[in-house]
């Protein structure tokens, strides 16, 4: 079974919306790519308004990178 982590990111401005990759969209995306696949399972899900510019202060992006490191370790087990 392939296991997913999805993350999702705007920067919160309507140039994003307006260019036609807000979080719909890369929702949409993401149920394509998944709806073609027959035994998945979604772990969690992150969804962050952050600039794209500064990539230190994004919490939520900490915060999965520290979920799977912790479900890496939990699989070892």
């Amino acid at each position: 079974m392939d296991k997913f982590v999805i993350y999702r990111r705007v920067s919160g401005g309507l140039n994003q919306i307006k260019s036609g990759y807000g979080l719909d969209v890369q929702s949409t995306e993401i149920d394509s790519y998944l709806n073609g696949l027959t035994d998945y399972k979604i772990i969690d899900d992150f969804t962050e308004i952050a600039s794209g510019k500064d990539h230190k202060n994004r919490p939520i992006l900490q915060e999965l990178s520290l979920h799977c490191v912790k479900q890496g370790r939990e699989e070892l087990n």
